[in-house]
């Protein structure tokens, strides 16, 4: 057997196992400051645990790792105004950049991804340091948001290379559990095609979640898909604007990121009251409810056992369905642009994501949207 037939052996190998995805292993945001950006994610339960900077020898961009539970999240700014992540931020605002997954074997998942059609971002790549060796590869995900595929080999859970630890001050009100979901917007059209990304490249498998497919309210409309994978533990919800009388949500958050990119993340909690107490208590805004919805769904809060007035001034809503039920606070934009936001999430068995509140949560949204001019 020749070396070469062997490469092509393995590969192809590699490209019918496909990418084994194990987990969600950080998100990367790129901000225009990162300090400043770190302090206020302390709000939503994300503690500063290292710092990567000038002082570090890193001279281009400054980075904060922040964490809770199994969640990783980095910050990141670029230090001379020419650097890629500066020109990410002038285009885009504060968002998502990497959306980095965890794999047992970097070059095979890198290798089985381009062989399933993946656009490659970055090869493989080995940084040896004194915790351990770090290897890391990426592939696009959608407008020019990435997925990097990383694996440690010794060292802390969660470290990155040229970080150092750090003693923050800093101590969140509420702990975060896990990443629950990230949600992408595509533009018009490209729904199935972001689809086909996660299922035919990475093995996701599409849930089917009844009442999910096309949402609609008097003025807009969207349709959704979703994904998931990790063995259940990575979902990923696909948005994409329909026909409506007035601009959705979706093309908002389009037109001022202005490309596709990832609208906001799930981040699952243990107490939502408590949670949503706590980034109110932060100056965090939430989505406000309507009264009248309480009013109307007062049956089911207190049969759950719930407090209605407590949901009522935190703006939780809840659904359930055949497996259980959920809680789900929503926050207004982070940004001055209308771009990513923070949803919090308790679930109790429900694998959906509260089909009957959607209409509720879209006027709410649109109001907000008529408050700037944009719907």
């Amino acid at each position: 057997m020749t070396a070469s037939y062997a490469r092509e052996r393995t590969a192809l190998l590699d490209a019918e196992r496909g990418v084994e995805v194990e987990r969600i292993d950080h998100v990367e945001f790129t901000v225009g400051n990162a300090r400043q950006a770190a302090r206020y994610l302390s709000a939503f339960g994300l503690r500063p645990i290292a710092y990567r900077g000038l002082e570090t020898g890193s001279r281009e961009t400054t980075s904060w790792l922040l964490a809770s539970g199994d969640v990783r999240v980095v910050v990141t700014a670029g230090l001379t105004a020419d650097c890629e992540v500066a020109e990410r931020v002038r285009l885009h605002g504060d968002g998502v950049r990497d959306v980095a997954f965890g794999v047992p074997d970097v070059e095979a998942g890198y290798d089985a991804a381009l062989a399933r059609g993946a656009a490659p971002v970055c090869a493989p790549e080995t940084i040896e340091t004194p915790e351990g060796a770090f290897t890391r590869a990426a592939i696009c995900a959608c407008g020019d948001t990435i997925h990097s595929l990383v694996c440690r080999d010794g060292g802390p859970d969660g470290w990155l290379p040229g970080f150092v630890p750090i003693r923050s001050r800093l101590r969140p009100r509420f702990d975060v559990e896990a990443i629950d979901h990230v949600t992408l917007a595509v533009e018009l059209g490209a729904i199935d095609r972001q689809v086909e990304l996660y299922r035919g490249v990475l093995g996701f498998d599409q849930m089917d979640l009844a009442g999910l497919d096309t949402i609609a309210t008097d003025f807009t409309a969207l349709m959704s898909r979703v994904v998931e994978g990790g063995g259940g533990k990575i979902k990923f919800p696909i948005v994409e604007p329909a026909a409506g009388r007035k601009r959705s949500q979706i093309e908002e958050f389009l037109q001022y990121h202005g490309a596709p990119g990832v609208q906001h993340i799930g981040l699952t909690v243990s107490d939502i009251v408590a949670a949503a107490e706590a980034v109110q208590e932060d100056d965090v805004q939430l989505v406000d409810v309507q009264p009248r919805y309480y009013d109307d769904h007062r049956d089911l809060i207190e049969g759950l056992g719930l407090d209605v007035d407590a949901m009522r001034r935190c703006s939780v809503l809840v659904d359930e369905d055949e497996d259980g039920y959920l809680l789900q606070a929503f926050v207004k934009p982070l940004n001055d642009r209308p771009t990513f936001f923070f949803e919090l999430i308790e679930r109790h068995g429900s694998r959906g994501f509260g089909p009957r509140n959607v209409k509720h949560l879209f006027n709410a949204l649109e109001r907000d949207q008529r408050a700037r001019g944009n719907l």
